[in-house]
């Protein structure tokens, strides 16, 4: 069992939207899928693409760079390339404050107490909606932390 990190506050995440926080020297996508908030590594499972810069529609992430598709509510791949489920963070709430579980590994590297906040740079601070990820390129482990008010 890991040490928990304040990423945030839940009312910066408002329903159907995703955020980029950086957490010493990775990017986590943090997802608020109809009132549930979900973490993931903010990096597709294909070749590294940063998922917050895709589009999320529908419950449905959209890498950027091939369109690699994962289903948000538990970061299951559903079309190709994804190379298979997203990595998962467990994360609760605690007074209004977003905390994620950060495994031992990433505490001796140092990354407890380091979270910078929501909207890292080079993420946007915004999430792009609405199918802006490149459709003509759509294809015809872990499990999830999840946290519902």
């Amino acid at each position: 069992m890991g040490d928990y990190v304040r990423i945030g506050d839940a009312a910066d995440v408002p329903p159907g939207t995703v955020r980029c926080v950086r957490l010493g020297d990775r990017k986590v996508a943090l997802f608020n899928e109809n009132g549930t908030l979900l973490a993931y590594d903010d990096y597709c499972t294909h070749v590294g693409g940063p998922l917050t810069q895709g589009s999320y529609e529908n419950g449905v992430v959209t890498c950027l760079w091939h369109g690699a598709q994962f289903r948000v509510a538990d970061g299951a791949p559903l079309t190709p390339p994804a190379g298979g489920r997203l990595r998962a963070y467990p994360l609760r709430v605690r007074d209004g404050a977003i905390e994620i579980e950060i495994d031992r590994l990433a505490a001796q590297d140092g990354l407890a107490g380091r979270a910078a906040g929501l909207g890292c740079p080079p993420c946007p601070k915004r999430f792009r909606t609405a199918g802006r990820a490149p459709r003509s390129a759509l294809p015809a482990s872990t499990g999830s932390g999840s946290y519902r008010d």
